[in-house]
């Protein structure tokens, strides 16, 4: 369970950070940016499909009745992970501004959707265990584990990455001065 909530504190931050994003791109650049981020997660999804597939030794048969599952729990996932994006940037902005009435609101639609995702897992798991054998069930929570470890290391890499262009950006040389002419 605690690789399960590691993994969704992970599509946590990447919803905030998508929507951070997202927000702070102007209007013409906005469909660009969410193109990209559902081309990324396209990418993301392929490549765990793949290695499920090699980490579960999954034959063809239990491919095809696990996959989808996993899909459905996902979409699931990321409606809920979304919401809970949009409630912490607001969350983030209004925190020091709002009444206690609109925190405690925010707040409580949080854990809402902290006990929606839990039931949302439990539920996947529940289905998986009627497909999966017992050693297949441990593999995927061991492959669930290490994927969302990986997946963390990547986005770290690309949050560093974006930090050091910007830090690039605001800190070019000034353009060279012109010598003294002489009179």
């Amino acid at each position: 369970m605690r690789s399960r909530m590691i993994g969704l504190m992970f599509v946590l931050c990447m919803a905030i950070f998508t929507v951070e994003g997202v927000c702070a791109q102007t209007d013409a650049q906005k469909p660009q940016a969410r193109n990209q981020i559902e081309d990324m997660a396209k990418r993301i999804e392929t490549l765990k499909m793949w290695r499920l597939i090699k980490a579960l030794d999954m034959n063809e048969k239990t491919a095809a009745k696990v996959f989808p599952v996993i899909n459905e729990y996902d979409k699931k996932r990321l409606v809920i992970a979304k919401g809970m994006g949009d409630d912490m940037l607001e969350l983030r902005k209004t925190v020091n501004t709002a009444s206690d009435g609109q925190l405690k609101t925010l707040i409580t639609r949080l854990e809402d959707n902290n006990k929606m995702l839990q039931s949302v897992n439990d539920e996947e798991m529940k289905r998986l265990k009627d497909i999966l054998t017992v050693k297949e069930q441990a593999r995927l929570m061991l492959f669930n584990q290490d994927f969302d470890r990986e997946m963390q290391r990547i986005m770290s890499g690309v949050r560093a990455q974006r930090v050091q262009r910007t830090a690039n950006k605001t800190s070019a040389p000034a353009p060279a001065a012109e010598p003294a002419k002489k009179p």
